[in-house]
C-alpha cells in the first residue's frame, strides 16, 4: 500500500510492501516494479530446480 503507513490493509496481510509515498503513481510503479522482480525470482527459481 502506500500514502499512510499503518492503513487498514497492514491488518489483512502476511507480508507488507509500503511505499512512503502520497503520489498516487509513484505507489502503483512501485508496486508494478516489485511485483515483476518478484516474479521473476520465482520464473528463475523454478528453471533451477528443473
Amino acid at each position: 500500500s502506500g500514502f499512510i503507513s499503518d492503513n487498514p490493509l497492514q491488518k489483512l496481510g502476511d507480508l507488507n510492501l509500503w511505499v512512503d509515498s502520497s503520489e498516487y503513481n509513484i505507489v502503483e510503479m512501485t508496486h508494478h516494479v516489485w511485483l515483476v522482480a518478484i516474479i521473476d525470482y520465482l520464473i528463475e527459481t523454478k528453471k533451477l530446480t528443473q
